[in-house]
């Protein structure tokens, strides 16, 4: 994986996961972590943890000075 400076740690970026039920949940949220078997995000006050195999999509945004 990637440094936390590249992976957006802390700020808001798109994910994509499958919920429980098989449901597509989409939206920006507060990446908190990433690894190899899970994204941990932070929606609302809450932290949920998401395992990697249930993850369709994550895009990250470059920081703005392109770094």
């Amino acid at each position: 994986m990637k440094n936390n400076r590249t992976l957006g740690i802390g700020r808001e970026e798109f994910l994509s996961y499958l919920n429980d039920t098989g449901e597509t949940i989409s939206g920006y949220f507060e990446i908190v972590e990433i690894n190899d078997t899970y994204v941990k995000i932070k929606t609302r006050g809450n932290l949920i943890i998401i395992p990697m195999h249930r993850v369709l999509k994550i895009k990250l945004k470059e920081k703005e000075n392109g770094n």
